[in-house]
């Protein structure tokens, strides 16, 4: 299954939200998506994972320079609610470490 970008707000945050896998294919979406919200002044940005099934190490790496651009900015990314695999890769790898993990974002707004 192929992965879906959905882009929303919880009131003045972005959210994108990924749905199904994540692989080399969806990176330059998902990497195109990312730079315009970097671009747009935004506190924080949210990923929510409730729905991603699987993500690839290309995915990650897009985390990563998004993370790095946006704290440059002042802004913060964070993850939204990841799914147990997800959860598990982001503890793996200690993304989690560096990107805060939440399940709502009611202390952001």
């Amino acid at each position: 299954m192929s992965g879906k970008i959905k882009l929303s707000k919880v009131g003045s945050i972005p959210v994108v939200k990924l749905s199904g896998e994540f692989t080399t294919q969806k990176t330059p979406e998902l990497s195109k998506k990312m730079q315009t919200l970097t671009t747009e002044g935004h506190k924080v940005i949210a990923i929510d994972m409730s729905e991603a099934a699987y993500l690839d190490s290309y995915c990650l790496g897009v985390f990563v320079y998004s993370w790095k651009m946006l704290r440059e900015g002042g802004c913060e990314l964070v993850f939204l609610s990841p799914s147990d695999f997800v959860r598990d890769l982001l503890d793996e790898t200690k993304l989690s470490q560096v990107i805060k993990v939440v399940e709502n974002l009611d202390r952001f707004e």
